[in-house]
């Protein structure tokens, strides 16, 4: 690629190698000119060019320019024309000389090392905090330019969190915002400019043998986990100050463990199977390794039946040397269910499409239909939207997978690791165990205080309705027998789906997710509770047009090479 770019310099009529700066004076025609603006107030100084390479950084030969006054830059791009932009990434270096004229400091004065932000090509092209964001989720998930559901997603995870999610640039004074918007865009952008910072010089720190030498990903990295820290963190009140909101975001972004072999993992391009290869390959069987580690040690299986056939499901454990299935395990809960909350939207379900595995678990329909996963891009209901996603493992380490951390050894010709990824096409609660606490949903209400999972807690206040009017409250504390350490007040929803009622969790402190996995909400869904078959079962609610991704998945071949490694023996379910 870089060879491509070096080409498109050569026969440039202006501005690659040399630069032009926001108050460049030269004609160019229109068409062959990005005139975009570098919002956080507006930045002096940031390197902004056209990244052709999609690698995050400014390389030689790639058209570049300096913003002026304003944030204004003028990008000469000829040959391409601007509407040959749109499918491009237009990336602006902020380094630590940077000039915010809203403060009229530098960032190295305001405290910050630099980042990276990063917009979409246009006529216009306005790089602030929340595009970048928008931007990074779709090349986390794989996805190509412009595919809505990875803005939408950005968009509703930064109103969950009381942030602005616009994209306009929002020190304009001509853009449409009232005084509370305009403030509050402003604000979001502050503090998101600051914890990408944050976040960028602690990957450059801590992972410096993957992004020590070489800066290539680096903004695309720091931006996803920013948005994984803001998925996993929410205020405790709406009266949260500036100053608490930013500490609260980097104490989570500080709190994600990091790991340079996984890095180097993530790094990995990734593969989408088409729906005939995905269907194939969940055939063949998933092995979930994180559970290898567990005591007793386990496994779980997913296998497909095969086009329009179930999702099966088994658990191994590991007795006297040897791989035993878990006969058990679908009693404890993997048969589970799933509650659709609204029905708006289905469609005619014999218009699906031939690459169909029903799911795993039944689905409870107001109309009887039936939830099957597709793997394909069609968006037509009743299916939840299923892809899976590939990366080569060759050659790295096992413990780049985590749960294999105590596996020494590399991956080895061809091994191939995966994941699954879900969206949820309208809102649901999937319950896929037994919770051992209460067997009642009233029980579990009505207890003073329990505790779980290494964290406790009681109910403050109760909740009626499915409406944040209505909203109850929940302390956690710690286990410790040296006394209990405040963790922080959750919120909690209650509601009724036919005749079952869900006790829906909306927030959860971030001292608590950092303690117990049972009550994280890090993919963007919510632990939730309900009463079935006279048990109280435990679950996640995904809201309508949430996307989550399963940790990563081996085939048999990678599994026992693992399982081998850590002189386990290799199972053949």
């Amino acid at each position: 690629m870089k060879l491509a770019a070096g080409m498109l310099c050569a026969s440039l009529l202006a501005g690659c190698g040399g630069g032009g700066g926001g108050d460049n004076s030269a004609v160019i025609d229109a068409n062959y000119q990005l005139n975009g603006t570098v919002v956080d107030g507006y930045l002096v100084g940031a390197k902004v060019c056209l990244d052709l390479n999609t690698n995050w950084v400014c390389d030689a030969g790639e058209p570049f320019a300096t913003t002026g006054t304003g944030g204004r830059y003028k990008l000469d791009i000829s040959p391409l024309r601007y509407w040959e932009t749109y499918d491009k990434l237009v990336i602006a270096e902020v380094g630590p000389e940077v000039k915010d004229e809203a403060t009229g400091k530098t960032l190295r004065e305001q405290g910050q090392s630099g980042y990276v932000l990063a917009a979409r090509g246009s006529v216009k092209p306005v790089l602030t905090p929340i595009t970048t964001l928008q931007i990074a989720k779709q090349m986390s998930e794989g996805a190509s330019y412009g595919e809505q559901i990875y803005v939408d997603a950005v968009t509703a995870l930064l109103k969950d969190s009381g942030m602005s999610s616009s994209k306009a640039d929002y020190f304009d004074s001509s853009e449409s915002f009232t005084v509370t918007e305009r403030a509050l865009a402003q604000r979001t952008g502050r503090v998101l400019a600051a914890a990408l910072s944050v976040t960028q010089a602690r990957l450059k720190s801590e992972v410096a043998t993957v992004y020590g030498a070489s800066s290539e990903g680096l903004g695309a990295r720091a931006a996803e986990l920013l948005t994984q820290a803001l998925s996993a963190t929410r205020a405790s009140n709406a009266a949260e100050t500036e100053a608490d909101q930013l500490t609260r975001i980097n104490q989570q972004v500080l709190s994600t463990a990091l790991n340079s072999d996984t890095e180097k993992l993530l790094r990995k391009p990734i593969n989408t199977l088409n729906a005939e290869t995905a269907l194939a390959t969940v055939g063949n069987g998933f092995y979930d390794p994180s559970l290898v580690g567990s005591t007793p040690r386990s496994l779980l299986t997913l296998a497909a039946q095969g086009d329009g056939g179930a999702v099966a499901a088994s658990s191994f454990q590991y007795r006297s040397s040897a791989w035993a299935r878990d006969a058990t395990y679908q009693s404890q809960g993997a048969a589970g269910y799933h509650l659709i909350y609204s029905y708006r939207n289905l469609k005619d379900p014999n218009t699906m499409e031939s690459a169909v595995v029903n799911s795993l678990t039944p689905v409870w329909f107001k109309d009887g239909l039936v939830l099957k996963e597709k793997f394909s891009d069609a968006m037509g209901s009743p299916v939840r939207q299923v892809q899976i996603l590939m990366r080569d493992a060759q050659d790295l380490p096992f413990a780049a997978v985590p749960a294999l951390s105590t596996a020494t050894g590399n991956f080895g010709t061809g091994h191939k690791v995966y994941q699954i990824r879900r969206k949820a096409l309208v809102d649901e609660y999937a319950f896929d165990s037994v919770a051992s606490f209460f067997t009642s949903l009233a029980a579990f209400k009505a207890s003073p205080r329990t505790c779980y999972a290494g964290v406790c807690w009681s109910i403050t206040k109760s909740a009626s309705e499915f409406d944040i009017a209505f909203e109850g409250t929940m302390k956690f504390t710690t286990t410790s027998s040296n006394g209990s350490l405040d963790l922080g007040e959750a919120k909690f929803v209650e509601t009724t789906l036919g005749n079952v009622r869900l006790f829906v969790m909306t927030s959860i402190p971030v001292g608590v997710q950092n303690r117990s996995a049972f009550w994280s909400a890090k993919d963007g869904r919510y632990p939730v509770f309900a009463d079935f078959d006279n048990k109280l079962w435990v679950g996640h609610y995904a809201p309508s047009g949430t996307i989550w991704t399963s940790d990563w998945l081996l085939s048999r071949t990678e599994l026992n090479a693992a399982l081998t490694a850590m002189s386990l023996t290799p199972v053949a379910p």
